[in-house]
């Protein structure tokens, strides 16, 4: 993936998908229902994600202000509540179907030279997303990048999802590492933005991540985060406290983070 594009990912991803895996778990790439809806997320004072709604009640711009910087996507939707563009300050995102499901987002260069730089393909089993693959736009040509391949547990989130670079060495995909995840049963508020996780190679699960443990390319544990929640009445989340463990440093960084809803 490019460098601008992939800068650009981590930063709204890293907020909007806290709780999310790479998770594709509908079909339709649209907009589930949620009881409440999501308005602010807060990872301490200096790292805050806001959400806006259209008309249409729908999610029309997330806003992510992090260390100062501040980074906004909007997106826009069509009659079937479907996300068919994303846009942001130095990149531009089209959104592509075929028999109602999500097939490929397209990354281009903003106006006024909208060039192509990057896409993902997406491929289905049975409903569910089983594999995600990029390219590079180059010269007229594709050029691959990554896979991802998805495994799901009983309840239909990810349980595994494996991630593969391509090696201009061995002419092949390579393993890259791996992510495991365990949820809670409580409705996870974030399934009413799939079209942003889309974007970004996410798609909100039903349920609330309760831990992800994170392998290397040689199956060795680098990292694992635990999430311990309050929820409201409805069995929404109003807090989660985040508790981090790495291979370089064993000891836990905590982090508390807060949800903020409309209704």
């Amino acid at each position: 993936m490019n460098t601008i594009t992939k800068n650009v990912a981590v930063a709204i991803l890293s907020a909007v998908a806290l709780l999310t895996a790479s998770c594709v778990k509908e079909n339709t790439a649209g907009p589930q229902p949620v009881k409440h809806q999501i308005l602010k997320i807060e990872q301490g004072a200096d790292f805050t994600t806001t959400f806006a709604y259209n008309a249409n009640n729908l999610v029309g711009k997330v806003t992510t202000l992090q260390n100062g910087l501040s980074i906004t996507a909007n997106l826009t939707y069509n009659s079937d509540k479907k996300v068919i563009a994303t846009s942001l300050k130095n990149l531009d995102l089209k959104y592509v179907y075929a028999e109602g499901k999500l097939s490929k987002v397209e990354f281009y260069t903003p106006a006024p030279e909208n060039k192509l730089s990057f896409y993902n393909d997406l491929s289905y089993q049975n409903g569910k997303v089983t594999e995600q693959k990029g390219f590079a736009w180059l010269q007229n040509a594709a050029s691959p990048d990554y896979k991802i391949v998805y495994t799901y547990n009983a309840a239909g989130d990810v349980a595994t999802q494996q991630q593969f670079n391509w090696s201009t060495v061995a002419n092949a995909y390579v393993a890259a590492g791996r992510s495991a995840f365990e949820y809670d049963n409580k409705p996870n508020p974030l399934t009413a933005i799939q079209g942003v996780n889309y974007t970004f190679f996410n798609a909100a699960p039903a349920h609330n991540i309760k831990k992800e443990t994170v392998f290397n390319a040689n199956g060795e544990q680098v990292a694992q985060h635990s999430y311990i929640y309050t929820y409201d009445a409805d069995g929404y989340p109003l807090t989660a406290t985040k508790k981090t463990t790495t291979a370089d440093n064993p000891n836990v960084v905590a982090t508390l983070i807060k949800f903020i809803y409309k209704n």
